[in-house]
């Protein structure tokens, strides 16, 4: 899974440059996307470097047949559509997280498991622009999904959420600063464009905003969105 981490302190993350497993599936539609998951299928788990994967191959072709089972009946569900993508994406998501430290920045291996590989610093490309504006959907149980348009050129989104209030958050040689002092916030380093996030207590105000990056680095925080948890 994402890792979420909750910070109170002042902290460094460092976001790597090189070359990873390419987001391919972020904004595209429902066949493509369930065409990305079959070629991953179809691919990752003849290999044994990836014997320990996560996620059955069951499980993943399960995920593709709802897409496209969803997408057949979008006239009169449109609503298991989107869950069905997101439920791929999540899939996706997590395999790649297992995936791309053992791939190791080969481009071989990231083939070999039916991902494509970003560009990396041997085919340099600009950092992205400012993130485009998020939105927070919150439901009863302390649950809100995040989600965002996607920004040209980013391969994975840097997601704040502010707990309390709005703080400034600098970008210093490649790593987020945050002041030592902060009042607290959740930060989603390596996401994508749709997140979540669980077990909020009711009635608490936060802002999120997001930072779209790269192998070349980081684009600015989009605007802060506020809501409310219910």
């Amino acid at each position: 899974m994402i890792r979420r981490i909750i910070l109170q302190i002042l902290v460094l993350i460092t976001i790597t440059r090189g070359i990873h497993i390419k987001h391919t599936w972020n904004g595209k539609g429902a066949l493509a996307l369930a065409a990305i998951g079959e070629k991953v299928s179809s691919k990752i788990y003849s290999v044994t470097i990836y014997s320990a994967i996560p996620i059955t191959q069951i499980a993943l072709d399960a995920a593709n047949k709802r897409v496209r089972d969803a997408y057949g009946n979008r006239v009169a569900d449109s609503v298991e559509l989107d869950n069905a993508e997101k439920a791929l994406v999540d899939i996706l998501d997590e395999i790649t997280v297992f995936a791309d430290p053992i791939a190791g920045g080969d481009v071989a291996k990231i083939h070999l498991a039916g991902f494509d590989a970003t560009a990396g610093t041997r085919n340099p490309k600009s950092v992205p622009v400012r993130g485009n504006t998020p939105k927070a959907v919150a439901t009863a149980g302390g649950n809100v999904d995040f989600s965002v348009e996607k920004t040209a050129g980013a391969t994975h989104y840097m997601w704040v959420i502010f707990t309390s209030t709005v703080f400034a958050i600098t970008v210093e040689g490649g790593h987020i600063v945050l002041p030592p002092s902060n009042p607290g916030c959740i930060i989603i380093p390596e996401g994508n464009i749709h997140e979540s996030l669980h077990g909020f207590a009711p009635r608490l105000q936060m802002f999120v905003g997001v930072i779209p990056i790269n192998s070349e680095g980081l684009g600015a925080m989009s605007v802060i969105v506020d809501f409310s948890t219910i």
